[in-house]
């Protein structure tokens, strides 16, 4: 009953100890074989139900270039702060518009002046 499933299959009602041997992985490998396809898939039907459903194509990704040349090169900078400074600091970026770096900068320049 159970090698139907494929738990103690001994060979076809062989007595215990009698068994087949099983054959190796690279043949076990060997013999798998690819399903043929069973249909062709419509490529325009099946972008329009990705499209209806919100999904953009991957297709019409365009080539990705710097916007702009850095002026210098840049360097990694990290550190902790506490809470209620880096919310001053973020709330002066937001203020003037700026990015991060650019306002560092800014408040440096300020600082030296």
């Amino acid at each position: 009953m159970s090698g139907a499933f494929g738990f103690g299959d001994n060979g076809g009602g062989k007595p215990p100890g009698e068994s087949t041997p099983k054959p190796s992985l690279a043949d076990a490998v060997s013999a798998i074989r690819p399903r043929a396809v069973e249909g062709s898939v419509d490529v325009a039907s099946s972008d329009a139900v990705a499209k209806s459903h919100g999904f953009a194509s991957r297709e019409e990704v365009g080539p990705v270039s710097r916007r702009r040349v850095a002026a210098e090169p840049s360097q990694p900078f990290s550190m902790r702060l506490p809470r209620s400074v880096l919310a001053r600091f973020a709330r002066f970026a937001d203020a003037e518009g700026l990015s991060y770096p650019k306002a560092l900068a800014k408040l440096l320049e300020k600082s030296e002046a």
